[in-house]
């Protein structure tokens, strides 16, 4: 019902639909994937390394000239690798953890590659 004085609206049917036609799907070729990049040469792999020092009687090579920091760091982690310990080596973003981390450990095992095998 409606009240005394309101008019009603009404929309007019929207007018019915046809159908759209259905355009046959085009063959595409797959495309072959990019042939993969060439290996990268190292002219001198011993280039790499810009500071090579001894770390808990251990040589390290890194990427460049270490902090104070890091090289505190990489002392606590091959110290824990050697006594077989658990480390909580805590510090701010952006000093390397990763870095010094992988330098240290990979520094302290590949020697020792043969011995940890067994």
């Amino acid at each position: 019902n409606i009240s005394s004085g309101a008019t009603e609206l009404r929309m007019p049917a929207a007018p019915p639909r046809k159908p759209a036609a259905k355009k046959p799907a085009a063959k595409r070729q797959a495309s072959p994937p990019p042939a993969p990049p060439p290996p990268r040469q190292i002219e001198n792999p011993n280039k790499i390394a810009k500071w090579t020092g001894t770390c808990e009687n251990t040589r390290i090579q890194f990427p460049f000239e270490p902090y104070e920091c890091q090289l505190d760091f990489m002392s606590k982690t091959l110290e824990a690798v050697a006594t077989k310990q658990t480390a909580l080596l805590e510090s701010p973003t952006g000093t390397g953890k990763t870095l010094c981390l992988l330098t240290a450990t990979l520094a302290y095992s590949l020697p020792r590659s043969s011995e940890l095998e067994k």
